[in-house]
């Protein structure tokens, strides 16, 4: 930096011998020779500096290519990164997509394998409590079945009475017509005997009180034939009460047990003895 050095201008006067000493020449004679130092160093400075500037140019314009191949090496770094980030992205996408799965898999067998054991210890359970359930209904099937067997076994038990009351019957009365047979019969043989020797009359008289007591006997004898009758009719029903008793039973066992087996279908059909008895 340079600077142009103005001396003040002093009002001129009339130039006396000797200026240059005379007031205020040195003053400013020794300003001046300050500003010239200072000038000088100024110079100093600026030649320093521009040797400085030239240095620092000369290094930047070596640098300049360095820079711009810096700038191109970091472009490139720059859009490897960029790739290899994509890269990192889709692989890690990946891997959050296959553990999902895997823990998906994981999580499938480990739940799979609990399920299966709870659900073998609950089948477990339930086979034991079908099990004592069925027991339980089988004896409850049981018991319901004799209990409706009970009314059709205690019919069939009076019915088979009644009808040996009457067959009891019929052989009192067929025992009484028997003695009265015989009972007549030797009247009538005494009756014979009388009537050959001449007694008529008493003859008669037995004859007469043999015939009776031989009517009263087939009348007896005819009696007996209805109560056995009767005894008969009442016996033919007994199996009905049979049948009966054996369905009742299985709708009442049914109810508790549904593979309660069927009673099996009757040996001899009820209709035809019936008609065979009529027949």
């Amino acid at each position: 930096m340079h600077e142009t050095l103005q001396t003040p201008v002093q009002d001129q006067a009339p130039a006396a011998p000797w200026s240059s000493i005379a007031e205020p020449t040195p003053e400013q004679t020794a300003r001046a020779t300050e500003w010239a130092t200072t000038a000088a160093d100024m110079a100093f400075e600026a030649a320093s500096d521009e040797a400085k500037i030239k240095k620092l140019l000369t290094k930047a314009e070596g640098s300049v290519p360095a820079a711009f191949t810096s700038v191109q090496h970091a472009r490139k770094a720059s859009q490897t990164a960029h790739e290899a980030e994509l890269h990192i992205r889709a692989a890690l996408k990946k891997i959050r997509r296959l553990a999902h799965d895997a823990a998906f898999d994981a999580e499938r067998k480990v739940l799979g394998s609990i399920v299966k054991k709870a659900h073998d210890k609950e089948k477990k359970a339930a086979e034991e409590r079908a099990k004592k359930l069925k027991s339980k209904l089988e004896d409850k099937a049981k018991q319901a079945a004799a209990d409706a067997m009970e009314p059709y076994d205690d019919a069939m038990k009076r019915a088979a009475a009644t009808a040996a009351e009457y067959a009891k019957r019929g052989g009192d009365l067929t025992s009484q017509s028997a003695a009265l047979q015989m009972q007549a019969q030797l009247i009538l043989g005494e009756a014979n005997q009388w009537q050959s020797i001449g007694e008529l009359a008493k003859a008669q008289g037995m004859m007469v009180q043999s015939r009776k007591m031989m009517e009263l006997a087939a009348s007896l004898n005819g009696q007996a034939n209805t109560f056995y009758n009767t005894a008969k009719s009442i016996t033919d029903t007994l199996p009905k009460y049979t049948a009966e008793a054996s369905a009742a039973a299985y709708n009442a066992e049914v109810m508790f047990n549904p593979n309660a087996e069927p009673p099996p279908p009757p040996l001899v059909l009820f209709q035809t003895v019936g008609q065979t008895d009529a027949q």
